[in-house]
């Protein structure tokens, strides 16, 4: 029986890509109706990711160098920045960048601006304040690896999360989030470098 060998497919050669990215530049794409846009965003609302999804996503991230922390090395870094250079964006599609229609209520994720609070409150006073004294109560040490270092450490909701007493207590506003002691409690946090804060994320933590 002779078996048919199916020959090698060839990469495009730089004559084709360009004939391609010139054909390809200034299209608007496809743009979802008001309408699509609704009943995306309603299937979408309300499904927090469960634990046991986060623990999934996490045994598939270790060991994969290109899941969060991953750093390119000094060659990549040149290599991509020479590749880089002279290089611009067509006029046209940094005009639809810019124009805000898929932003906030025009974009299919918009949940209404929940997760906006979050970023609100960490850059509020009171929460600046509820960091200052984690740092001072563990003395400004990373309590995992011992790490000291002046603008390595962050402070880290623990045990429970930012994002699950948002959901907990219900908070929709700044306020409602000022008025509650479980969020400034500093029973509830710890201090951790940047690594190590950066491994209880990818472990399956939240905030």
């Amino acid at each position: 029986m002779i078996t048919a060998i199916t020959p090698k497919r060839q990469s495009p050669t730089a004559e084709t890509r360009k004939k391609i990215s010139i054909a390809l530049m200034g299209r608007p794409g496809h743009p979802h109706s008001a309408e699509t846009r609704a009943k995306i965003s309603a299937a979408n609302m309300g499904h927090p990711v469960s634990d046991e999804t986060r623990k999934k996503w996490s045994a598939q991230r270790k060991g994969n160098k290109y899941a969060l922390g991953h750093r390119h090395d000094i060659l990549a870094k040149e290599k991509n920045r020479r590749a880089h250079l002279g290089k611009s964006l067509n006029p046209e599609i940094i005009a639809r960048m810019k124009d805000g229609r898929r932003k906030r209520e025009n974009n299919a994720n918009w949940k209404g601006g929940r997760s906006i609070l979050p970023h609100l409150i960490r850059t509020n006073f009171k929460y600046r304040q509820w960091r200052s004294d984690i740092f001072t109560r563990d003395n400004f040490t990373c309590i995992i690896c011992g790490d000291n270092r002046g603008g390595n450490l962050h402070a880290h909701h623990c045990p429970i999360s930012l994002l699950i007493l948002i959901r907990a207590y219900s908070l929709e506003t700044v306020d409602e989030a000022l008025a509650c002691e479980k969020l400034w409690d500093i029973n509830n946090g710890i201090t951790l470098c940047e690594v190590c804060h950066r491994e209880e994320h990818s472990g399956g933590l939240t905030a």
